[in-house]
């Protein structure tokens, strides 16, 4: 199932509103049908800057080697 990936953390992005239409939406399709897509991305945090840029690289490369299943 495709993964849902984004620059936000979980708690200030969209994943809460777009997991559960995603799912409904899958349910419908042959191949898709009872599978969930996961949440591939920052975790839930304060802010929605990591305010260091080594930080901010760290986490996107960590959330996209998790998309691409390379985690």
């Amino acid at each position: 199932m495709p993964t849902f990936s984004g620059e936000e953390p979980l708690n200030n992005g969209g994943w809460t509103y777009v997991g559960p239409r995603i799912l409904t939406a899958a349910n419908e399709t042959q191949y898709h049908r009872g599978k969930y897509p996961y949440y591939a991305g920052r975790q839930p945090t304060g802010s929605v800057a990591t305010g260091s840029k080594v930080q901010h690289k760290k986490e996107i490369e960590e959330f996209l080697a998790s998309a691409f299943g390379e985690k």
